[in-house]
């Protein structure tokens, strides 16, 4: 009872308080707690600067639908409920500069005339700015974003200022960006900023984003600065639209593991992903199992302009699927993005990005056995030297088998006259026997003495010797 009592004397005395200041024509409400919930939705226009700064709202705050706020200085207010400001109107400068939003704070239809400052704010829940319109600056310069943030279809017609400022789950989808943006805060969550358009320059430079991000269906019409930036998991840039002088910078950009730039056909400009930071350990690769790494960043090019990337493949592996309708790609897209690719390396004189590329896409095309064979052979036509070493190989080995059977192979047979097979010089004489089959460019029908399983194994001895051959000439015409 005595509790009711002084809360009523108080609740009592703020009204006394605001009846006086109102009769002066001031809306100055500093530090006066509210008990009850506040609502002056739709209840007009408020004509003159209301000052907020310190005011507690210990209840429910409801300014929807206000016609119209002059200057409104809530600096430092705390509002430990809900306040909805949606569809409020606020003409001059909105100033919500270190205010703590406790719980969900809706923003969502609002016009800001003026600036809006929520440099400093913290939101503890969700904040909604969806639909909003800010005609001047807007700064959230290390506004802390701690639940779901959406602002989504936002029109910034001024500068954007987001500094340091962290964020859990932000959305900013369909959003037009007329002036500068700049930030470089941290993304704990997926951050969306697809079908966004921004109309001048992005500074997103030193951010990090810790789950992904999402620029798919952005329009870039000015630069975009990334460098510096880590990414994680990964990072969708399908189907961009670059305009006028856009450029976009991954100078020392820490890569995710996946980068989407799929259906990127009409780029304007290079996008040169070689100047990344290949050296330093991002964030994505502490998140992998202990003794892990990250040993190749995994790039999706379907229907691109491959010769718009300047890309290497010693840091990227190409991926192949169409994430636009989540499908798998046919062979045949597969062998053209690879072969567009191949064009790029060998126009750009990337002679060992071109080699590696080149291993792969033969592993691709051919048959397992015979992708195995002409690998072991000699590296896919890279390490031709090798048809030396098997060369040497096999005279080794048909000569240790010959000189088991060289009686009998020289008798009966295939006679070679040079060669005794009772010679105390045994291995040296299976040695001419094989190198007499082995090099010559055809047997003598007249120097068979019988068929068999020993034909066979002079037919083999042969053809092997012709494979050899016509390589090692291929290698000498060649160089």
């Amino acid at each position: 009872m005595l509790l009711q009592v002084i809360i009523d004397r108080r609740l009592l005395c703020a009204i006394l308080i605001l009846a006086s200041q109102l009769m002066y024509a001031q809306k100055s409400y500093t530090k006066i707690f509210y008990y009850d919930s506040s609502s002056i939705n739709n209840h007009g226009t408020l004509s003159v600067d209301s000052n907020y700064t310190g005011s507690l709202f210990i209840q429910n705050i409801d300014f929807e639908g206000q016609d119209s706020w002059n200057d409104t200085n809530s600096k430092h207010a705390t509002f430990p409920h809900e306040a909805n400001f949606s569809k409020t109107v606020f003409s001059k400068t909105a100033d919500f500069e270190l205010c703590s939003f406790s719980h969900n704070a809706h923003f969502s239809n609002a016009l800001f005339d003026g600036n809006a400052d929520f440099s400093d704010a913290d939101f503890n829940r969700d904040a909604d700015f969806s639909n909003c319109i800010f005609s001047r600056e807007a700064n959230f310069e290390n506004a802390n974003f701690e639940s779901q943030v959406s602002f989504n279809n936002c029109q910034f017609l001024g500068n954007v200022y987001f500094g340091e400022g962290s964020f859990s789950k932000a959305n900013f989808t369909n959003s037009v960006f007329f002036k500068d943006v700049n930030c470089n805060g941290y993304f704990f969550e997926y951050a969306t900023f697809s079908k966004d358009t921004f109309k001048n320059n992005l500074d997103f430079s030193g951010v990090t984003f810790e789950k992904g991000v999402d620029f798919s269906s952005c329009c870039f019409n000015s630069s975009v600065d990334l460098s510096d930036v880590t990414f994680s998991k990964n990072a969708n840039f399908r189907d961009i639209k670059e305009k006028g002088e856009c450029s976009i910078d991954f100078t020392e950009a820490r890569l995710p593991i996946f980068l989407d730039f799929s259906y990127n056909h009409d780029l304007a400009n290079e996008i040169d992903l070689t100047t990344s930071d290949f050296n330093t350990d991002g964030f994505v690769k502490k998140e992998l199992p202990k003794n892990d790494s990250i040993k190749y960043h995994y790039i999706n090019l379907f229907k691109s302009n491959i010769t718009k990337f300047h890309i290497d493949y010693i840091h990227f592996r190409l991926v192949f699927y169409d994430s636009k309708n989540n499908s798998s790609l046919p062979n045949d897209e597969k062998r053209s993005i690879y072969e567009q690719l191949l064009k790029n390396f060998k126009d750009r004189g990337q002679e060992d990005s071109y080699e590696i590329l080149d291993k792969e896409y033969k592993w691709f095309k051919e048959p397992i056995f015979l992708g195995f064979l002409e690998w072991i052979w000699w590296d896919f036509g890279y390490k031709k030297w090798l048809v030396f070493i098997w060369t040497i190989g096999f005279l080794f080995i048909f000569t240790l088998l010959t000189r088991i059977k060289l009686n009998y192979l020289q008798t009966s047979v295939y006679c070679i006259e040079i060669v005794n097979p009772l010679s105390k010089h045994l291995f040296w004489h299976s040695f001419l026997y094989t190198v007499s089959i082995f090099f010559p460019l055809s047997l003598k029908g007249k120097n068979f003495k019988s068929s068999g399983f020993g034909i066979i194994y002079v037919v083999l001895v042969y053809l092997s010797g012709i494979l050899c051959v016509a390589y090692i000439a291929n290698f000498i015409i060649q160089k």
